[in-house]
């Protein structure tokens, strides 16, 4: 169809001359195929711009009708007022009906899909035997699970595989692409695509036509008006999808389920293989590694450090750190000031510390990493505990800018544990101490409500990891229990009330010795 001059698709240039419309009114030379324009003089319409009579062919017709207002002095657009309509006769009688209100308005008519501007039939077009819904959720899973923002891909790349079976023609391909970018990305109410955010299939010509990119107007999408929509973006090169959620999101998403209370160990392990495969690629699945007996907590401090540990221990890289105490110092308050308790390493822990690290546990609402201390220079390594939130300065460790490598779990002299052992670990290691654990044998005497041992509070402390190897229904029950000796003592003062510890003998002398500090701390001192 050959294209019209200039002056017969501007009508009535003398009413255009005698309106004085804004410079800031949008231009005719940039409108789309099918595009009228109207104004109200003494009630009646007047067509001042015309792209549609010469494609009003019923073969040539718009899927819906945008109806957008702007005043005449100063080009501003009226929002809120038209709208999407179905048909071309509804969104006349619409314009008449504004009228009445918005008589001095300039009113523009624009199809959405006008077909004149679709593309003909690829004429080579070959079936790739499957059928094109099948065809276009192949491709999408596969974009969904090899690409990201980071990591693009060609359609070269893509054919190598299985895939290229649905893919068809190059053509076909594109406009497969076609396809997918305007049910994914394009807002037909407002006319134009989503920002880069909102997006989900990306490829490089799409990118300048997108609503936050700070080079691109709505003017420039209508330039040049003998080329459609379609064929702007028809250019598929590195493609990817982009994921709903950033790597950095995927993190915290899956560290929160960790670290919900309300989450038995399998819904979990359940909820975090879900997170992974839907909404992140293959290249943003390992940026963590599970938490062990998890509980919920708030720190900022805290989730930094998780980031840098999570990543060493997927890497196997060392860490440094300074390890802090929370302290006050009177000197730096006014007499009129209260002191406040601040984080900070002292003089002893300027040099920092190096650790292998493995595994991540918590306990009560604490974080800690089991590692091997590197600062000995000892062949032998040996396990520690770390408390997380107490670390600063956390960065992986390098000298002359290589990271050194982290020593493996099994060359520690106390032998870190076994990653089934992991959930229990709190209960061989009562109060995270890393002494090696003793089998400790207690009498729980705490009848409370039951009429019955009641072992609730042991319960809390040990789950299911101990064992009852005798029974009186009047002195109680004899438990036997594996743990930390040094937890165990902290933990049997607490409940005394509830239990004896009666072997091994260190453990009961050092309860002792602690039992006649506390006495001459308080019973002795308050009876003088």
């Amino acid at each position: 169809m050959a294209v019209k001059e200039k002056e017969d698709i501007i009508k009535h240039s003398e009413i255009i001359e005698g309106l004085s419309l804004s410079d800031e009114v949008k231009w005719f030379e940039k409108l789309k195929r099918g595009t009228q324009v109207f104004v109200f003089e003494g009630g009646e319409r007047t067509l001042i711009y015309d792209r549609y009579s010469y494609y009003k062919d019923k073969d040539f017709q718009a899927k819906m009708w945008k109806i957008k207002l702007y005043s005449r002095r100063g080009g501003k657009e009226m929002e809120n007022i038209g709208g999407l309509y179905a048909t071309r006769g509804e969104a006349l009688a619409a314009i008449n009906d504004l009228s009445k209100a918005y008589g001095d308005k300039v009113f523009y008519l624009i199809p959405f899909k006008f077909s004149y501007n679709e593309p003909e039939k690829d004429k080579n077009y070959k079936k790739s035997g499957r059928s094109a819904i099948e065809s276009i959720f192949q491709i999408l899973s596969y974009l969904k699970e090899n690409t990201d923002k980071c990591h693009h891909i060609s359609q070269g790349e893509m054919r190598k595989g299985e895939l290229g079976e649905y893919m068809g023609t190059h053509s076909t391909f594109n406009q497969k692409m076609i396809n997918l970018a305007l049910a994914l990305d394009y807002d037909p109410e407002q006319m134009e695509f989503k920002s880069e955010e909102d997006c989900r299939l990306m490829y490089d010509s799409l990118k300048p036509l997108l609503s936050n990119n700070e080079d691109y107007s709505d003017d420039e999408d209508e330039v040049n008006d003998n080329i459609s929509l379609e064929d702007k973006i028809r250019s598929v090169r590195n493609i990817y999808y982009n994921h709903p959620f950033s790597p950095e999101e995927v993190v915290d998403l899956i560290n929160a389920v960790q670290m919900s209370k309300a989450l038995d160990p399998e819904q979990i392990e359940r909820l975090v293989w879900k997170i992974k495969m839907e909404l992140a690629s293959k290249y943003n699945r390992d940026h963590t590694c599970r938490i062990h007996n998890n509980e919920n907590t708030d720190s900022e401090l805290l989730k930094e450090n998780l980031a840098v540990i999570q990543c060493a221990i997927k890497e196997g890289y060392q860490l440094s750190y300074n390890f802090c105490y929370y302290t006050t110092d009177k000197s730096q308050y006014s007499d009129r000031e209260v002191p406040k308790s601040v984080l900070e390493f002292t003089a002893a822990e300027e040099i920092k510390t190096h650790v292998s690290p493995h595994y991540i546990i918590q306990d009560n609402g604490r974080f800690f990493l089991i590692g091997c201390f590197e600062n000995d220079k000892s062949k032998e390594k040996t396990l520690s505990i770390y408390r997380i939130d107490l670390m600063t300065n956390v960065e992986i460790r390098e000298e002359n800018g290589k990271k050194i490598l982290a020593t493996k779990a099994d060359v520690a002299k106390t032998s870190v544990p076994y990653k089934e052992q992991l959930e229990n670990f709190r209960h061989t290691h009562l109060g995270m101490g890393y002494d090696t654990p003793k089998t400790v044998k207690m009498r729980v005497t705490n009848f409370y409500r039951t009429g019955k041992p009641n072992l609730t509070f042991l319960h809390d402390s040990f789950g299911d990891d101990y064992t009852i190897t005798g029974y009186d229904k009047d002195k109680g029950v004899i438990v036997s229990v594996r743990t930390s000796a040094y937890g165990i003592v902290n933990w049997a003062l607490e409940h005394s009330d509830k239990v004896e510890v009666l072997d091994p003998s260190d453990v009961v002398e050092t309860i002792k010795a602690r039992g006649r500090e506390l006495n001459d701390k308080y019973v002795c001192r308050w009876d003088k």
